[in-house]
């Protein structure tokens, strides 16, 4: 456990003790919040995983984020005083505590080292999404799907990620994948044993 998570459950604790936190829990798959339908605050999670999307005007979803542990989200659209533009879901049993927007901004306000932290773990997310950017612009297919495979392994080194998955962070089709992962397993850098993927030589991972 990093000191972000360890502020978060510190800050969780003695929010719980103090009251105004609304309990939620969801099970695998459910979905948390949707697009502009959510009644703004902050989530607060104690473990478990989940997985950012967003969907496009056609209503094509796009994979964002796979945050995992003691986490905070949802905090840029609370502060900033606007609905989400995407949706949670839960890739697992998942318990949330929901804060609403004026009690998460005079917490937040009455522990600046906590503030600092979530501006880091904000500043992580945004160095996901640009190394996805630069990735989509300077790598091939199969080393976007090598680096895909990168980063869910680093997310959740045991999870057996799918194929639908790993194209959808990708943003290729399911048969450019089954095509890279096996050419990725000709040049020695995976081993697949039915849907179990092992990396052999991590070479993009950021």
């Amino acid at each position: 456990m990093n000191s972000e998570e360890t502020l978060i459950l510190q800050a969780m604790n003695e929010m719980e003790q103090q009251g105004g936190l609304i309990r939620l829990q969801f099970g695998k798959n459910q979905t948390v919040f949707e697009p502009k339908t959510d009644s703004g605050g902050s989530y607060w999670m104690k473990d478990g995983q989940i997985k950012l999307e967003t969907l496009d005007s056609g209503g094509k979803v796009h994979f964002l984020h796979i945050l995992s542990g003691a986490r905070v989200f949802g905090l840029g659209p609370c502060l900033l005083n606007r609905p989400v533009s995407y949706q949670a879901r839960a890739l697992d049993e998942v318990t949330f505590y929901w804060l609403d927007p004026t009690s998460t901004r005079k917490f937040l306000d009455g522990h600046p080292e906590l503030k600092e932290s979530l501006m880091r773990q904000l500043g992580s997310e945004l160095e996901v999404l640009e190394s996805r950017l630069r990735s989509a612009c300077t790598l091939s297919l199969t080393d976007r799907v090598y680096e895909t495979l990168a980063y869910l392994k680093a997310c959740d080194p045991v999870r057996n990620w799918t194929h639908h998955q790993i194209a959808d962070w990708s943003g290729v089709s399911r048969g450019s994948v089954n095509q890279s992962l096996q050419e990725l397993q000709d040049q020695g850098r995976i081993w697949v044993q039915g849907r179990k993927i092992t990396l052999l030589r991590k070479m993009f991972l950021n």
